[in-house]
């Protein structure tokens, strides 16, 4: 069974980070997930010191096609968001902004 390769995910709020600290803005957030990304990444274990933390490395949109699929999937959720029933609720775009 195919499934979709990208996830939309509304949220009543949005946020901004300002020295160090979130602030919570009155607005709506839109997000794009990959369901499905090709891009692997990799945990790191310090052989000698086990108990330090692990280091993470997400590799995020390091292949191709995750990084056109999620710029495509950018443009679809602008163009969702255009629409007119969102008219009364649009307001500017904050993060990345228009």
């Amino acid at each position: 069974m195919a499934y979709p390769n990208l996830q939309y995910h509304f949220g009543p709020l949005g946020f901004e980070m300002r020295g160090g600290r979130i602030e919570v803005n009155q607005a709506v957030s839109l997000n794009v997930d990959h369901s499905g990304p090709r891009s692997r990444g990799h945990i790191a274990l310090d052989a000698d010191s086990p108990a330090l933390a692990p280091r993470l490395h997400f590799n995020y949109l390091q292949d191709s096609d995750d990084l056109r699929e999620i710029v495509e999937g950018g443009a679809k959720a602008r163009e969702l968001v255009a629409q007119p029933a969102f008219n009364e609720f649009r307001g500017a775009e904050m993060i990345p902004g228009a």
